[in-house]
């Protein structure tokens, strides 16, 4: 390993901002520190807690740092400034690497010295069970419509392409890390992906959508303005999705697996069908079989993309949520056998 100004080469800085979720660090930690590549550097930069933060993690072999409460944005920034390597990545503090996650990034990302970023799917848990995985049809694009939000903050990034862009807009409470890839992307910089769920997410309740105090809509929908706003190309991108969905995804889907894609429209074709049906019924019942019929609806989509995706994971993960929703309208819909 060499030393260039102060870097070091294939050296792996892991930064962790934290604000007031010392019931989670140990895990994030100790996770960052079992990783089965050796040459990295765990970073806790403490965005002014006042919990048992600061007693967690001196605990540990880690690099601790404190400053008054400015934001994770703030938080990432200072983390990655002190950093000593050559690639770095960010991880929420109530979240968990898989301890192969840097090893497979960094694999990816040293095969060109234009990939500027390295990430991966993820699994989702506490009060949410589901898998993600990046779309191998258009996940090129993606980017500039949101698709990977919730989990582009824990890809594995070239130092360089983060000082090409200035770091993290402290301007955005939320969404940062997305605003910064589309940055790092339109700069030239290549992004690659691992079709692996290699990052944790956990899940609470207070992720659901909450408002901006300063105006007058949800805290998800300002970042999207100002997303829009910002960038020309995300507007674009935006209308022309829907119709790329209608004219080719379809035809994807039936050039490359027509047996799943026949049986995955037939059945959302009877549970249509059924849903004039209980709408007019107007039953006590009739509200939560349309949600599941929607649900349902919605499952085998997602099943009918990772069958022609060629992603077994996700093919499992969805026929197991299709088994869940189908056993509950049983319960309360016998005649629903005759839509499977």
């Amino acid at each position: 390993m060499k030393k260039n100004s102060g870097i070091l080469e294939n050296y792996v800085s892991i930064v962790i901002p934290t604000y007031n979720y010392g019931r989670y660090l140990r895990e994030a930690i100790e996770s960052a520190l079992n990783q089965t590549y050796k040459w990295t550097e765990v970073i806790v930069v403490d965005d002014g807690s006042t919990d048992d933060t600061a007693s967690i993690c001196k605990s540990y072999p880690v690099k601790y740092f404190f400053q008054t409460n400015q934001g994770i944005s703030s938080a990432m920034n200072f983390g990655i400034s002190v950093s000593k390597g050559e690639f770095y990545l960010t991880m929420g503090a109530d979240d968990i690497l898989r301890k192969n996650y840097v090893e497979k990034t960094l694999s990816v990302m040293l095969s060109h010295r234009k990939i500027g970023f390295v990430y991966t799917g993820a699994r989702f848990f506490g009060e949410v069970n589901a898998v993600f995985l990046p779309v191998k049809l258009y996940h090129k694009y993606s980017i500039l419509i949101g698709g990977w939000v919730g989990v582009i903050g824990a890809s594995l990034v070239r130092k360089t392409a983060f000082e090409s862009v200035g770091g993290f807009d402290s301007n955005f409470p939320a969404y940062e890390d997305l605003d910064f890839l589309i940055r790092v992307s339109l700069k030239g910089w290549k992004g690659r992906a691992v079709y692996e769920p290699l990052y944790l997410y956990r899940r609470h309740s207070s992720d659901l959508p909450h408002r901006h105090p300063e105006y007058n809509t949800t805290l998800s929908q300002y970042c999207r303005d100002l997303l829009d706003s910002k960038y020309w190309q995300v507007r674009i991108y935006r209308k022309i999705l829907p119709i790329y969905k209608q004219l080719f995804e379809r035809f994807f889907f039936l050039t490359m697996n027509p047996s799943a894609y026949f049986d995955g429209a037939s059945r959302i074709y009877r549970i249509k069908k059924y849903s004039k049906v209980i709408r007019r019924s107007n039953s006590r019942r009739s509200k939560k079989i349309l949600e599941l019929f929607e649900e349902m609806s919605n499952e085998l989509y997602e099943l009918m993309g990772s069958q022609v995706a060629r992603e077994p994971l996700l093919c499992e993960f969805h026929k197991q949520k299709l088994n869940e929703i189908e056993t509950q309208l049983l319960e309360i819909f016998p005649n629903f056998i005759n839509c499977k």
